[in-house]
């Protein structure tokens, strides 16, 4: 698996590094490593190279463990459509693709998401921080595994999902 480095950890851009294991193989494949542009967030980067890979056959039917690596938290929204390219949140296409899967369900996912600080969303306030911890929470919710690092417990935040609630 690819890692970050150091100044992707603390960039503005949102980076990610994702693998998958297989259960029935019990092989590993690395996915890559993945960054938000033109094309989308870093996760929909992510997702995008998933419905290729299952798709052209890279990936066989099967179960998985997806692993994957964020500088920072996926975004979140309460509404179905946030982005301005109106495809769903990111942190909503992740719980859709661990409770479905992909292919009408020939590909299943477990996820592990793991991530160092909060998205802040733009603009970045408290109160989109907020909205993207309680993202997080409707992650592990729907089954997720979710790690996080610096910066999640931060009081202006905690204050702010309090409203949430």
């Amino acid at each position: 698996m690819q890692n970050l480095s150091d100044n992707e950890w603390i960039a503005q851009t949102t980076y990610c590094v994702a693998e998958l294991y297989s259960r029935g193989t019990q092989q590993t494949l690395d996915l890559g490593k993945f960054q938000s542009n033109g094309n989308g967030h870093a996760e929909d980067n992510l997702i995008a190279a998933l419905v290729a890979q299952t798709t052209n056959g890279t990936i066989p039917h099967g179960t998985y463990d997806l692993l994957i690596i964020l500088n920072r938290s996926p975004c979140t929204s309460l509404m179905p459509e946030l982005k301005a390219n109106h495809v769903p949140a990111c942190m909503t296409r992740l719980i859709d693709l661990q409770t479905n899967g992909l292919g009408n369900g020939q590909w299943r996912f477990n996820i592990q998401l793991n991530y160092r600080h909060l998205y802040g969303g733009n603009p970045a306030t408290n109160w989109n921080r907020a909205l993207n911890a309680f993202g997080v929470q409707q992650g592990a919710a729907s089954g997720m595994a979710i790690m996080h690092g610096e910066g999640f417990n931060d009081v202006s935040v905690a204050i702010e999902m309090s409203k949430l609630q």
